[in-house]
């Protein structure tokens, strides 16, 4: 299993939570799915969608650029991902 540090996990949940709260749409999503997801669900759910949005934005994979940045942004580890998920759960419990 990949370990992030958490200086770079910690840099990315708040990265991504900055984007996504402050998107309508993104917000609401996110709502309704930490009220209808166990915590891993939602985890797994995150993931797989930063996956594939990464691999439709990223360009041509054949490209260092495009390497790099799936480097940097896919390979969070699952921590990262249940620890998201964690967070945005709590926030929408309250």
């Amino acid at each position: 299993m990949l370990t992030v540090p958490y200086a770079v996990q910690s840099q990315f949940i708040e990265d991504y939570l900055l984007v996504v709260m402050n998107d309508y749409e993104s917000y609401e999503y996110l709502k309704e799915k930490a009220w209808e997801l166990p915590i891993n669900s939602l985890a797994t759910l995150l993931q797989e969608e930063f996956e594939k949005m990464v691999d439709e934005k990223a360009g041509d994979p054949a490209e260092v650029g495009s390497l790099l940045i799936r480097q940097m942004l896919m390979n969070q580890g699952s921590d990262t991902w249940y620890n998201l998920a964690r967070q945005i759960s709590e926030q929408f419990a309250e």
